[in-house]
């Protein structure tokens, strides 16, 4: 349940683009804590109970959902779902719903996907939105497990710790930052290429005074 793509320029949500697929995991706090309890959190092995609604990301066209008054549990960690979930979803707790935004490395990849029982296609390099709703949490172990968890949310959940305000995170990794970071990168060589620019031509106006002077000498 996840995905996300291989966009050309800057992509906004519902304009037709996606992000690169590497663009990492945006999440964000939309109802309950902002900061669960430590005995309270969702960790690698729990059976996850969740209420969900999934859309793209490019046309924000609906593809998934839990129907009413239904959930979808799931193990955390034992791959039942994509890792932008897997991810996404460690250290929220019952109560919580969040949103993810999730980039194809983190969802579905490079592959067309089908769901409901074949009805639904997603395209490759789709980047997908979540919003999942953790209904309840029941501790389990999965011992052999491992998530490798991107830093930069754990750290993002320590920082809005004493925030009043829901919070939104997205990986430095994502395409506006690189956007942005290019276009800086872009003004740093252009003004180098000026510097340069200016040399030259200050050196072709001495090389024409010498001249001059040499003549009328």
């Amino acid at each position: 349940r996840g995905s996300v793509g291989e966009g050309g320029g800057a992509a906004s949500a519902c304009q037709g683009l996606n992000l690169p697929g590497d663009a990492g995991l945006g999440v964000g706090i939309l109802e309950g804590k902002a900061l669960c309890k430590d005995e309270e959190k969702i960790t690698v092995g729990d059976y996850v109970e969740v209420e969900f609604r999934a859309y793209r990301y490019d046309t924000c066209e609906a593809f998934d959902l839990t129907a009413k008054d239904e959930t979808f549990t799931f193990q955390l960690g034992k791959h039942e779902v994509v890792r932008g979930w897997e991810v996404g979803l460690l250290g929220s707790c019952s109560g919580q719903k969040r949103k993810l935004t999730v980039a194809s490395d983190m969802g579905f990849g490079d592959e067309t996907t089908t769901l409901n029982g074949g009805i639904t296609e997603i395209p490759p390099f789709t980047t997908l939105v979540y919003e999942i709703k953790v209904v309840s949490v029941e501790k389990g172990e999965l011992p052999t497990a491992h998530i490798e968890v991107d830093e930069e949310v754990e750290e993002a959940l320590k920082r809005e710790k004493k925030k009043k305000h829901n919070w939104k995170f997205n990986s430095p990794k994502t395409h506006k930052d690189r956007m942005r970071n290019l276009k800086m990168s872009n003004h740093a060589e252009a003004r180098r290429g000026l510097k340069m620019e200016r040399r030259r031509v200050e050196e072709v106006e001495k090389r024409r005074r010498r001249l001059q002077d040499e003549r009328e000498g």
